[in-house]
């Protein structure tokens, strides 16, 4: 789904449906609020800058949770701050007491 939205959004496709943004497309092709598709068109964008994240979650060893919120956590970031942010933010995902809240706080941080 990440790879097909990035397609849609360079070729602006929403527009034949009438819609003003990608997001605001997805939310109403699948039913959902627009807060759930915004993380999953965050997610999209982010994802070609989170390696780590994205073989995981391609294999099913992180949820869509966690990598909506890593994805979100490093969207203000640059590539060289992401690059050192997301091993922390897997590891952090990875740990049994961890929470998503928890790698959230840790993102913001």
């Amino acid at each position: 789904l990440a790879a097909r939205l990035v397609v849609a959004e360079a070729g602006k496709g929403h527009h034949l449906f009438g819609r003003r943004s990608v997001g605001a497309w997805l939310a109403a092709a699948t039913g959902s609020r627009a807060a759930r598709a915004g993380e999953r068109i965050t997610l999209a964008r982010q994802l070609s800058r989170l390696p780590q994240t994205a073989a995981r979650l391609a294999e099913g060893s992180l949820s869509f949770g966690y990598a909506a919120t890593i994805s979100s956590a490093v969207r203000h970031l640059d590539d060289t701050e992401t690059a050192l942010a997301e091993p922390i933010l897997v590891d952090l995902a990875d740990a049994s007491a961890s929470t998503v809240e928890d790698v959230a706080r840790a993102g913001q941080a």
